[in-house]
């Protein structure tokens, strides 16, 4: 009888009437027995009689007289027919009509059925089911349907070309689009728990899609053939090229029997050429920038090249004729070369100065007086007339006999007598009244030597006293400090004698002696040969004692009958005791006499002495109590009684012999049923709520982490009570895992199903997905979560922030940094790919704080940007508005002028153009000044004007 057209439940109800025959239709035996020969899209072929499709007869012995049922929903686990249905009422027709299960079909109206399906060779007609399907088929939930089941190909999409997993999970439940030979390819796998599930050629594997992970089959060896419907559906494969540049990703097709070759191109190092060489999504971004020189007449600067939409810039500063201002206006590596050359603080005469007051325009001269404020690279002034020279500039003291004008003032000094020059430069002398060549604390500066202002030290205690100076030795006891040391009678005078260290006060001394006048700092004994002079009982006159030390500075230390000395007894055989006869009174031991115990009965043995403990098999009387080899004795083994034979004795039934007797015959212990010889301490333990190996414990390590589950690899009998859930924990000592637990991002596998942290790091950057729970820095993603596009590799939360519309470092949005002052400029510091969202106008801002600062500025200020610079439009350094200075119109000759006729041509600054920011006259007109100058001239020098500030950009 065949089922067809039933719904589950109602199928469910009549099984046992009829359906299935016998009630022992289990779907795990094989199916499709006559060889029907059907072809998948990869051409491989199932059902024939090469090929085991499920677990075979064996299943089915395991489960005969189950009846054969459903699970709770209908539907069967794999969808094979019993082996008593093989060959009837589970498979197709051999040769089936037009709209019988197994003919072609191009629509479900071409199926009696209703329901037409994707089958293995192209669409063919299916039917409805509860358990029992052919061969390669499974019995599964139809599309679009919560009542129906109906027979489903087990492995319709295997071995087609695909581009994503849902390619082939359309078209068979589960199955992955798997990588083939390091992404030449990517083929539909199926889903599978072991080999036998798969066809012949296929195996079961942990194999990775391009979004799931699971068990699939995939071919053994080889890509995966080309087929007349992998050819005419025009499906594309997958594939990647990959180098140590990165990976890019293309696609195949079938045309005919051959692939084509794959479309992806070959990953490449970064360049400046606006195009994405290395595949990962951006554009130049590390495209090899080197330095590059900015040269003109005046010298070469560096410069460092920058891409800009593909093409290469070289930024950097134009060179400029030097001048004193504090800069490198050349790059030469030179500051202000030709302004202080000997770094005097004085620039040169006629060199070029920027900086100086207005009062030094009309006389440098002023510029070293009425303290004006200098720049720093003359801040102590001008006219410099020897810059080689640090000691010569204005203002330094004319110095004697060098005729060198110092202070350029146009004079040098005279004779070198000091008649008729400063003193700067002169030297000291000191008054030496008894000429020795040691002055006293008198003195005069000179430019010479002169009466008894002679000498050029003043190290003479007594100046009247030739035979008293530093050169002198000291003499003992003549009252006099004859070498000015200011002290009398000190080390190695004249008529000295020996004394030694005595820090004891022993009366011995130690070291090197001094030579003295007297006992003298520490130098006090007259005796040298202490040999520790911290203590004061050792010195040569001391008794030898037993403490360690050298009590007599002898040289030896504890030697034999020293005070405190002990019997030391002789030793032959080592054993700690000793010969009572033979004997010596020392501080320690010394050979032959090793031991203070002397009751040793057999000096010659080793192995003889009264603490010897007894040693079987010997035939000694090793511990001197006579008795040899009896019960406890050394090298006993411990003996226990074993009733039931298993080699194990019983629990406290022991005994340390020499040999084995009554019945005490076993080395090994512990068995806690000696009546049963399959219960001992080195039986295996399952889980089956006995003590199987006697350790007092049932089930041990069955469910250490008690969370129902037994671990993975434990035997288990039944239902236990410690773990009913079940087996196949995979790590039982965390009760968070086990194989209903959801996964997170912790290093383990937390579902004890397909490995460990999957879905966590997809794009492979060392970052967990944001999107699932991070515990610490798993080895997966070891550099923590927060990844916000676990699909792309360049995102994550140590990237640096780019401008080009993307959060990529996962922060603080997208693009932070970029246009802080948000007046569609990017900032210069940061990278810029194309034209993002967020600065849309371009990079190159130079003060991304101030929205009144961006490349091209064209407005004039007065006070500096937020960023303290006047460069508003980004360009290096920044211009002046105004840089006119205003002039007289013309001088009027004889009397018939009046003021009108003096004019501003052109208006301008008074003198001088100001820096930027700075605030000066700005003259409109001048008058005549009143006075009539010789030769009767009237000159137009009164101005007039407002107070302007000098603006810039």
């Amino acid at each position: 009888m065949i089922c067809e057209g039933l719904t589950p439940l109602l199928v469910l109800a009549i099984v046992v009437a009829g359906c299935g025959g016998d009630g022992s239709s289990d779907p795990t035996a094989t199916g499709n027995a006559d060889g029907a020969g059907l072809v998948d899209s990869g051409g491989i072929h199932f059902g024939d009689s090469s090929v085991s499709s499920d677990a075979g007869a064996s299943d089915s012995a395991a489960v005969a007289g189950d009846g054969g049922g459903a699970g709770a929903d209908g539907a069967a686990d794999d969808g094979g027919a019993t082996a008593a249905d093989a060959g009837g009422a589970c498979e197709f027709a051999s040769n089936p009509s037009a709209g019988e299960p197994g003919a072609p079909c191009s629509g479900p109206e071409a199926c009696d059925s209703g329901w037409c399906v994707d089958g293995p060779a192209g669409k063919v007609c299916s039917r409805t089911c509860v358990e029992c399907c052919p061969g390669g088929w499974k019995c599964e939930q139809a599309p679009a349907s919560d009542a129906v089941f109906i027979c489903m190909p087990k492995f319709g999409a295997l071995c087609g070309p695909c581009s994503a997993d849902a390619v082939c999970g359309d078209v068979s439940k589960g199955a992955l689009c798997v990588k083939y030979n390091d992404g030449a390819a990517h083929f539909c796998g199926g889903e599978c728990a072991e080999d036998v599930d798969c066809p012949a050629g296929f195996g079961c594997v942990d194999a990775k899609g391009t979004q799931g992970q699971a068990k699939q089959c995939v071919r053994k060896a080889g890509l995966c053939p080309c087929t007349a419907k992998a050819s005419a559906s025009g499906a594309e494969s997958l594939c990647v090229v990959s180098n140590e540049h990165g990976t890019c990703t293309g696609s195949r097709k079938c045309e005919g029997d051959t692939f084509t070759d794959c479309g992806a191109a070959t990953p490449a190092a970064e360049t400046c050429n606006g195009q994405d060489d290395d595949c990962d999504g951006q554009t130049d971004e590390e495209a090899p920038l080197s330095d590059c020189p900015v040269t003109n007449e005046h010298g070469t600067c560096p410069g460092s090249q920058s891409c800009v939409e593909g093409k290469l810039l070289c930024d950097g500063k134009t060179p400029e004729a030097e001048i004193c201002d504090g800069l490198d206006n050349n790059c030469d590596g030179k500051t202000d070369e030709g302004c202080d050359d000997d770094q005097d603080g004085w620039c040169k005469t006629g060199a070029t100065i920027a900086g100086l007051p207005a009062a030094c325009s009309q006389d440098l001269a002023a510029c070293n007086s009425g303290g004006l404020p200098l720049p720093k690279w003359c801040a102590k002034g001008v006219l410099d007339c020897n810059d080689g020279d640090a000691k010569v500039h204005p203002g330094q003291a004319e110095f004697c006999g060098n005729q060198v004008d110092d202070d350029c003032d146009g004079e040098t000094d005279a004779d070198a007598d000091g008649s008729s020059v400063k003193l700067d430069g002169c030297k000291t002398f000191y008054n030496d009244t008894d000429t020795d060549g040691y002055g006293d604390l008198a003195f005069k500066c000179l430019c010479a030597p002169s009466g008894t202002w002679t000498a050029t030290n003043n190290t003479d205690c007594d100046d009247k006293d030739a035979k008293v100076n530093p050169k002198q030795k000291e003499i003992c006891n003549n009252n006099k400090d004859d070498d000015c040391d200011k002290k009398d009678n000190g080390y190695d005078a004249i008529n000295c004698v020996s004394f030694w260290t005595d820090v004891d006060g022993d009366g011995y001394g130690t070291g090197k002696p001094a030579c003295a006048c007297a006992p003298i700092d520490g130098y006090k004994a007259t005796k040298g040969g202490d040999c520790d002079d911290k203590k004061a009982a050792i010195h040569p006159k001391v008794v030898e004692a037993c403490d360690g030390l050298d009590n007599n500075c002898n040289g030896a230390t504890d030697e034999p009958d020293a005070k405190g000395c002990k019997a030391w007894y002789a030793d032959s055989d080592k054993d700690t005791f000793g010969d009572p006869k033979k004997s010596a009174c020392l501080c320690a031991a010394k050979a032959p006499f090793l031991t203070l115990q002397g009751k040793d009965c057999d000096d010659g043995k080793y192995n003889v002495n009264p603490g010897f403990k007894e040693q079987c098999g010997d035939s000694l009387d090793n511990d001197c109590n006579g008795k040899t080899d009896e019960e406890g004795g050394k090298n006993c083994s411990q003996l226990f009684y074993d009733g039931d034979g298993d080699k194990f004795g019983a629990k406290g039934k022991s005994k340390c012999l020499c040999d084995a007797a009554n019945g005490y015959n076993v080395t090994k212990g512990g068995d806690c049923d000696d009546k049963v010889k399959t219960i001992h301490p080195e039986a295996v333990e399952i889980c089956d709520g006995k003590d199987n190996n006697c350790d007092t414990k049932t089930d041990e390590a069955c469910n250490v982490d008690g969370d129902g589950w037994c671990a993975k690899g434990k035997v288990v009998v039944g239902k236990p009570p410690i773990c009913p859930k079940g087996g196949g924990d995979c790590n039982d000592g965390n009760k968070a895992i086990h194989p209903t637990a959801k996964e997170i991002c912790n290093g383990k596998d937390d579902d004890c199903v397909k490995g460990v942290d999957q879905g966590c790091d997809d794009d492979g950057d060392g970052w967990c997905d944001k999107n699932m729970v991070t515990i610490g820095k798993p080895t997966v993603c070891k550099k923590g979560g927060g990844d916000c596009h676990d699909g792309k590799k360049g995102v994550n939360p140590a990237a640096k922030e780019i401008c080009d519309s993307i959060d990529n470092n996962c922060a603080k949005g997208v693009d932070e940094g970029c246009d802080d002052d948000n007046d569609g400029w990017c900032d210069s510091k940061m990278v810029v790919v194309g034209k993002p969202k967020t600065c849309t106008k371009g990079p190159g801002d130079c003060c991304d704080t101030d929205n009144k600062t961006w490349p091209g500025q064209t407005g004039w200020y007065t006070n500096k940007n937020l960023c303290g610079s006047f460069d508003y439009n980004c360009k290096s350094g920044w211009q002046r508005k105004d840089v006119i200075v205003a002039k007289p119109a013309w001088k009027c000759g004889g009397f018939a002028c009046t003021s009108s006729s003096c004019n501003a041509q052109p208006k301008g600054w008074d003198l001088s153009v100001p820096s930027c920011g700075v605030k000066k006259l700005w003259i409109t007109d001048y008058d005549w000044n009143g006075n009539v100058d010789f030769p009767a001239v009237k000159v137009c020098t009164v101005k007039k004007g407002v107070q302007k500030t000098q603006a810039c950009h």
